[in-house]
């Protein structure tokens, strides 16, 4: 069979020129409306508060810049951004600069569905395809994020796009393999849209009646895309640990997805799902009407095969643990297109431009109620600490908010919680005893509740202990290694576990025999030391040599805004 031009798109009848005069207005309903939201969504770029991940995202930046990244899968991004680091004084405001990337990408992820979707209708209707993902309350609200979604939906889609659209020869091929394997590289959540490279592939062979010609160039796409991530996983490997480094840590990740990131029973995230839906009505009705329209619909079985590969991947809420908010930037893209049929049912029942502005209220109603003050606490926060801490130093915190200083404990995700619980070990006492870490950063209510002894369920007995008798609160939310005796009279010995200056504030004490008075300093070594106050004094020890309070301290609240 030859090998020319696919027929990728069925044969429509020939319009008359009035109809195609009514057609091409027709563009400038959902052409518009989407215009609109995504205006809208770029303000969202610069004050929609930072979520915990984004931290994490940029931490990871950092530390390639440091030389100190040691996990070469799902790392890749930190080349794209490796020029950022040191641009802003905050992490914040270093998220706030990389979120203008991602609302590239998602423009690009944008004009991925239209291609495809046109390859099956009109493109009105591939438009109000764009129009139905971008409304989404968590598109809108998490599309532009600085993390993993937005790129390995770009990627993914526009090598769905090339799968759809082009001729395959060599460099298409070498195309699709390239932003396939990169994808992966990405995260390998990527296995999630193989339904939907199926599905287009299928659709593509049927249309050559199942030619061998097209069957070899479809399984060089396949090929291409291991090769290239073989390719990409190794350069990017041999920059950021050695080799026998890397093949550990990948097991390690591949090892810890395996464990944790499927789950059989209620899915963990379904108040989110329930959410999503709110949030995005029209297009969840679409989702759930479509098997039901494909089975009663006569059109050729390759045009069902797609659509029902690109509709398959919402399935994966049903064992996939991480559907949070952000998780439906991804998951929701080839659902658009799948819902092409659902749209064109609507637009032909419906009038196109009520269909239109319910879209575009629903996403402008998302949009409305965003809180947009909390960046700035959230920016306050960091600078507070730069005032306290003149120079980086080690620090516990919930999600790597202060970027490329050095952390001593995971990431405080349900995933990071799971992991400290099941290894066993009093993390926090061990890190105390093997670094100096003078800096608490109570920047979630589980880190606070805990030091206050509020809460219990989330670490060992040890590690609360060790936190409540080696820190004092500073200025919220930072809490500073110190000891208060304000409380306390006579002799005893107390069990440092932060090594380095102390200051004494608020009255007179004795360490170690050294009698100290308010405003003086004392290098106090990690271990027990013997400690006399005074009947008549309150003092307490403060870690550093007078530190400063925050200029424009803030109150205690909220920090993050929540899916």
């Amino acid at each position: 069979m030859t090998s020319a031009v696919l027929p990728l798109q069925d044969k429509a009848p020939a319009i008359a020129p009035a109809q195609a005069h009514e057609d091409s207005t027709s563009y400038a309903t959902p052409a518009g409306a989407l215009l609109i939201l995504l205006v809208l969504q770029i303000s969202l770029v610069f004050t929609r508060a930072i979520n915990w991940d984004e931290y994490s995202y940029f931490r990871e930046v950092a530390q390639f810049t440091q030389g100190e990244l040691g996990r070469p899968l799902q790392t890749i991004h930190v080349r794209l951004f490796a020029w950022l680091p040191g641009m802003f004084q905050t992490s914040t405001d270093h998220i706030v600069f990389a979120r203008i990337f991602m609302f590239v990408c998602e423009l690009v992820t944008i004009g991925c569905i239209i291609a495809i979707a046109r390859r099956f209708a009109s493109t009105a209707t591939a438009l109000f395809a764009a129009l139905a993902y971008v409304s989404a309350g968590y598109v809108l609200q998490h599309g532009t994020s600085f993390r993993v979604d937005p790129i390995l939906t770009a990627l993914l889609c526009s090598s769905l796009a090339v799968l759809a659209t082009a001729r395959l020869r060599l460099p298409a091929i070498i195309g699709f393999g390239v932003l396939a394997g990169l994808a992966a590289m990405v995260s390998v959540k990527a296995v999630l849209y193989a339904p939907a490279f199926a599905g287009i592939a299928i659709w593509r062979w049927q249309k050559t009646d199942w030619s061998r010609p097209e069957f070899v160039r479809l399984a060089g796409c396949a090929i291409a895309a291991m090769v290239s991530f073989a390719a990409i996983y190794m350069l990017h490997a041999q920059g950021v640990t050695s080799a026998s480094g890397a093949s550990g840590s990948t097991q390690k990740v591949v090892s810890t997805a395996g464990n944790w990131a499927f789950f059989f029973g209620t899915p963990p995230y379904w108040r989110m799902a329930v959410k999503a839906a709110f949030t995005a009505p029209i297009l969840a009705i679409m989702i759930a009407v479509l098997p039901a329209i494909l089975w009663r619909s006569d059109m050729p079985a390759g045009r069902k095969i797609a659509f029902a590969g690109l509709w398959l991947p919402i399935t994966s809420i049903l064992f996939y643990t991480n559907t949070a908010g952000y998780f439906y930037v991804y998951i929701l893209a080839p659902l658009a297109i799948a819902c092409v049929p659902a749209i064109e049912f609507l637009t032909k029942r419906y009038s196109a431009r009520i269909l239109a502005l319910v879209l575009l209220v629903t996403g402008s109603g998302i949009w409305l109620i965003e809180d947009r003050e909390l960046i700035d606490r959230q920016r306050q926060v960091e600078m507070n600490v730069h005032e306290v801490f003149a120079e980086p130093v080690t620090y516990f915190d919930h999600n790597y908010m202060l970027g490329g200083w050095p952390k001593a404990n995971n990431f405080l995700t349900p995933w990071g919680i799971n992991a400290y619980q099941s290894a066993g070990l009093p993390a926090y006492r061990e890190a105390m005893q093997a670094r100096v870490v003078p800096l608490f950063l109570a920047n979630h209510s589980l880190l606070e509740e805990s030091i206050r002894g509020q809460r219990r369920d989330i670490f060992f007995p040890q590690d609360i202990a060790a936190l409540q008798d080696n820190y004092i609160e500073f200025s919220w939310p930072i809490w500073v290694a110190g000891k208060d005796f304000s409380a306390r009279q006579g002799t005893f010995t107390e069990e440092f576990l932060v090594p380095g200056t102390y200051t004494v504030e608020g009255g007179a004490i004795e360490v170690d025999g050294n009698a100290l008075v308010d405003g003086e300093t004392v290098h106090i070594a990690r271990g027990d030391h013997e400690i006399t106050v005074p009947a008549d004094q309150q003092p307490r020890l403060v870690w550093g040599d007078h530190l400063p309070l925050p200029s424009q301290e803030l109150e205690s609240g909220e920090l993050y805004v929540e899916f």
